[in-house]
């Protein structure tokens, strides 16, 4: 009798032991995306602009498959979107822009 009160309290106390809560976080990103679709244009000499801040060449942005690796992650807000070929404009845009939202500019000659 003693070894099997003894057998049930080694069970209880290792059931204790086994059962540590597990805690698991995560960080969800969810800034607004912005990428690009160019057709007609020499995308080495579009040159990106957002509120007067040069974010470099366009190529970086463009919509690919996996848009995680593609897109540039912008916090949201109110936004002026500029794209250059050369020294012209050819796109100009005030956008707002929202958490978790995606902006696919489309640029076509």
């Amino acid at each position: 009798m003693r070894f099997i009160l003894m057998g049930l309290a080694a069970l209880v106390l290792s059931a204790c032991a086994i059962n540590n809560p597990v805690t698991v976080q995560s960080v969800v990103d969810d800034r607004p995306l912005v990428t690009f679709s160019v057709s007609g244009y020499d995308i080495d000499q579009l040159q990106l602009s957002i509120d007067n801040l040069d974010y470099g060449p366009v190529s970086q942005y463009l919509n690919m498959l996996d848009l995680s690796e593609a897109a540039l992650r912008i916090i949201p807000g109110q936004h002026l979107i500029v794209v250059f070929n050369g020294r012209q404009i050819i796109y100009q845009r005030d956008v707002y822009l929202g958490e978790s939202s995606t902006l696919t500019i489309r640029l076509q000659q």
